[in-house]
């Protein structure tokens, strides 16, 4: 193999990291991803950079994401921008990379790694698909035989309407912390949008043409009528993908959609399953849908804890009794938060599976 070193990226190499990527991707990552790669060289310190010889052959971006689950917080890491210079793959670099941003994720004590990508490729890295989202379906033509819009449009969203934009995002119990509002809402070619009743602010959104990527209205009332002007401002089939706390919007959208579902979001690699789990079922706690119960989970190397409710209030605390569950990392993972959780866990349990756990889709790198 040939000498290679790998390093954090430097400002100064900001501009050859956007060339890489877009050389690999065939693509221009200023559109592509702009909340890191239009204007932000305060983003290179994130990345690994893998030299060989002196020249750039592999890269990822580790971008650190404060996760908020309603009171509670975890530490995030999302992968991206893996990529490999097409004369320089088979030879371990992206395991060399991603070797190296896991071993510095847990060294600095992040909770969880996420990336978007295939079960088969990361599940080595032990990276698990789970996470949940709904997923509602509209067609132009189911739009048309619903009348309801209630006075409400769809516009662009102006830089005046950004403000109240990024304060109804930050009100929800599953956020992110954003430096750049704008730029996450266009990440992935999204077009932002905001909904309007005269100069009245009902919400806003980000649609890619086939998906609506970032949904939110202040009233839930307001959902399914908001929901059609979005579907007649673009004019042709459009996917809702609403993360899990959003579960007062799904059921209003769900009774009028062509079609819907609950899938898993992404590939997660959970360092810290007690804390992951803490904080989501903090928040189905405070969304008003887990019973009182008790379970005990074993992580085959790791950590052994209870998750507890006691008239709705949660605990979670270090144990030595009998697991209910005992597993590996990766099938811990899927049996406390993949959407099939509670048939993967292999025991009874008590109502909470899975946990809302979501990262927000505008904040995949």
């Amino acid at each position: 193999m040939a000498d290679f070193s790998i390093e954090r990226g430097r400002i100064s190499e900001y501009d050859e990291m956007i060339d890489f990527a877009d050389t690999v991707f065939l693509a221009r990552f200023t559109e592509t991803v702009p909340s890191l790669y239009d204007g932000h060289p305060e983003t290179a310190e994130h990345h690994y950079l893998l030299r060989e010889n002196g020249r750039l052959r592999a890269m990822l971006i580790s971008w650190p994401v404060t996760l908020h689950l309603g009171r509670e917080t975890l530490s995030t890491r999302c992968i991206g921008t893996v990529s490999v210079h097409p004369k320089a793959r088979g030879k371990g670099y992206m395991r060399a990379l991603m070797a190296r941003a896991i071993a510095d994720a847990k060294a600095d004590g992040t909770d969880l790694l996420f990336l978007g990508g295939q079960r088969q490729r990361y599940g080595y890295y032990g990276f698990e698909e789970c996470g949940m989202r709904f997923e509602l379906g509209f067609g132009p033509g189911e739009a048309r035989r619903l009348p309801e819009r209630r006075g409400i449009a769809a516009v662009p969203l102006t830089e005046a309407l950004i403000a109240p934009a990024q304060a109804l995002y930050e009100q929800q119990p599953i956020h992110a912390g954003r430096t750049d509002f704008l730029g996450n809402l266009r990440n992935e070619f999204g077009r932002p949008g905001a909904l309007l009743r005269g100069d009245e602010f009902v919400g806003y959104f980000s649609e890619d043409g086939v998906r609506v990527r970032e949904f939110y209205v202040r009233s839930p009332g307001d959902a399914l009528a908001a929901a059609l002007c979005v579907v007649d401002s673009v004019g042709k089939d459009l996917l809702f993908r609403l993360p899990p706390d959003q579960r007062d919007t799904a059921r209003i959208l769900s009774a009028a959609c062509d079609k819907s579902s609950l899938r898993a979001q992404g590939m997660y690699l959970i360092l810290h399953h007690s804390r992951a789990a803490k904080a989501a079922l903090s928040l189905a706690a405070d969304l008003g849908y887990v019973e009182d119960g008790r379970i005990v989970c074993a992580v085959e190397g790791g950590e052994r804890f209870a998750l507890e409710v006691r008239g709705g209030a949660v605990s979670v605390y270090p144990t030595e009794d009998t697991p209910h569950l005992s597993l590996p990392g990766r099938e811990m993972t899927r049996a406390l938060f993949s959407p099939l959780g509670s048939l993967l866990a292999g025991a009874p349990m008590p109502g909470w599976l899975p946990l809302p756990l979501c990262v927000p889709m505008q904040d995949e790198v």
